[in-house]
């Protein structure tokens, strides 16, 4: 037929609702409909059941059957194919082509030339500038708790690597000196050489600190007065690397700064400068050995060497196996070899008469202890153990919100007090960056460190680990995950902090119940769909009982959430 002096073809059981435009030639399957408000054509192809909301536009594009064009959303030069979903406010430019079930979320563009995959997901808000071809999505935040994460050579190509330094560099004053280091994974080196291209395209000057684990990267950037850095490790798997982008302090950026680096990355917003004024890379591979003689500045080497202590110590893997000899023995410690095994080393222990054995993880940040028994320490209480340390030389502990209530009972023992922060690195180390001498602190994210303090706590009073120990009180934790759908996370915790009216509530991460038998913490995870639920009690089967509650309570929230939605449906 003819409409406006343009041809529409439109198949049988197509619905165009009066008010709604279209600019021929146009072609309408089968049960599609035009609500009153929308515009479509010229040139638009739309199959079977397709739906075009109202305030939608669709120019010069073809949608195969079922998909839907929600409201406010805008195609132009689109081949979307079965299932497709673009969704309110969305938009999709000249060339850019979505394999069946593709979804683009609300706000989310889609730039010209681009390819989805089948069944991928462009987040909510997120400019796709690259073909989506491996993972489940492209995520509104690119950044997780300790920074971006993803499988070399699939989530984080190189391409992909080389934008986002140019986008740290845009974020700092033209010709700052950034420092770039990498564990020794052959994932993370690839990856280093692209980001350190990114930043020179960008006008950055790289201070190349070579292979570091993260607490010496850390170190050396306030140690060389840098005024910021990237770290890239390899986390989890093979293949996988995060790349942790980290301020003068040398701590994890702040979430502000975090969002402006995104919205850089997403908006492509940063110059490339000309051919003459490319950044230069200085190499400065003395990172490791300035974190070693802070480390040993920081504690009492005469009572170290006076008391001669023998430690049994390896690394995983053997990166930092050549590191252990030279710090322990400037600390005046007799070695004891240990296989790079938590049983091998118990075993040294056992067979050297050691006072203490110690394995180190990879990046150097997670530490395992043997006692003098040959007894494996219970991971649980690292934490404690670590602000038990901090407390007696620094009168202050910095521990996060999931951490027991035994510290607070040993600052009040020790007559000192305990800072509660988010449960992220950086808000566990930054009230006490300015107490510690040379960057040296016992904490949860460096194995070395902690392991320095505690080898001087030992030689200081003369006891035994297992003494040290049990200064800390009996403590009993839970902690269980609760699957939630990533737009539902708000409202569920708006639906709990309207059920605890009354009850002594703490928001410094999440939402902290206490109760007379204990305390239960409701925390949204940073990079996964769910809840971390974590609960404390007098017993265990107290701290299970109020995370079964809780996690409970999620549960209920999101089916009747899931029930509104189905109502209205209907």
């Amino acid at each position: 037929r003819v409409q406006g002096g343009t041809e529409v073809w439109q198949e049988e059981g197509a619905r165009v609702d009066p008010g709604a435009r279209l600019v021929g030639p146009v072609y309408l399957g089968r049960g599609t409909v035009v609500e009153a408000g929308a515009e479509v054509g010229p040139y638009a192809v739309l199959g079977e059941y397709c739906l075009v909301r109202s305030g939608a536009s669709v120019r010069r594009s073809i949608l195969w059957s079922r998909t839907v064009v929600d409201r406010g959303a805008e195609l132009r030069g689109v081949v979307a194919a079965d299932g497709v979903r673009f969704k309110a406010r969305s938009a999709a430019f000249e060339g850019a082509v979505l394999g069946s079930r593709a979804c683009v979320e609300e706000e989310a563009t889609v730039r010209p030339q681009v390819k989805v995959w089948p069944y991928k997901q462009v987040g909510e808000g997120v400019t796709l500038s690259s073909s989506l071809v491996w993972g489940e999505r492209a995520p509104r935040h690119l950044f997780g708790l300790r920074g971006v994460s993803g499988l070399a050579n699939v989530e984080l190509t190189p391409e992909l690597v080389v934008r986002l330094g140019a986008a740290f560099a845009a974020l700092l004053p033209a010709g700052s000196w950034l420092g770039v280091s990498a564990d020794h994974s052959s994932a993370a080196r690839l990856l280093k050489g692209a980001l350190v291209s990114g930043l020179l395209s960008a006008g950055a000057q790289v201070c190349d600190l070579g292979l570091l684990p993260s607490p010496a990267a850390r170190f050396a950037i306030p140690s060389l007065s840098l005024k910021g850095g990237v770290h890239l490790r390899q986390v989890e798997e093979v293949g996988r690397v995060l790349v942790e982008f980290l301020d003068e302090q040398g701590l994890t950026l702040e979430r502000g700064r975090q969002r402006a680096l995104e919205n850089l990355y997403y908006r492509e917003d940063f110059g490339r400068v000309s051919g003459g004024a490319i950044g230069e890379v200085t190499c400065r591979a003395e990172g490791m050995e300035r974190y070693l003689q802070a480390l040993v500045a920081s504690v009492d080497r005469a009572a170290l060497l006076s008391a001669g202590l023998k430690v049994a110590a390896a690394a995983v893997p053997l990166s930092l196996e050549p590191v252990l000899p030279q710090l322990l023995g400037q600390l005046g410690c007799r070695i004891q070899p240990a296989p790079p095994t938590l049983a091998g080393v118990a075993e040294a222990v056992r067979a050297g008469r050691c006072q203490v054995g110690f394995l180190v993880d990879e990046d150097g940040e997670r530490l395992w202890l043997v006692d003098e028994g040959a007894q494996v320490v219970r991971q649980e209480l690292l934490l404690p153990l670590a602000a038990l340390l901090a407390l007696r030389r620094f009168r202050t502990a910095a521990v996060p919100v999931t951490a027991s209530q035994a510290v607070e009972t040993l600052a009040e023992h020790l007559g000192g007090r305990v800072i509660r922060t988010k449960a992220s690195l950086r808000a566990v180390l930054e009230p006490l960056r300015a107490k510690v001498a040379g960057g040296a602190l016992p904490s949860s994210f460096d194995a070395l460190a902690t392991a320095v303090f505690l080898l001087e706590a030992l030689a200081q009073e003369k006891r035994a680990l297992t003494k040290l120990l049990a200064e800390i009180p009996e403590f009993h934790q839970a902690k269980a995950a609760v699957p939630c759908p990533w737009e539902a996370k708000g409202w569920v915790m708006r639906a709990l902090l309207g059920q605890l009216k009354g009850q002594r509530v703490e928001l410094t991460d999440g939402v902290k119940v206490f109760h007379d038998e204990g305390w239960a913490l409701v925390l949204p995870d940073a990079e996964l769909p769910r809840f971390n639920v974590w609960g404390e009690g007098r017993t265990q089967e107290e701290a299970q009982r109020l995370v079964s509650d809780y996690a409970g309570r999620i549960a209920s929230f999101l089916g009747a959430l899931c029930a509104s939605e189905e109502a209205q449906s209907r």
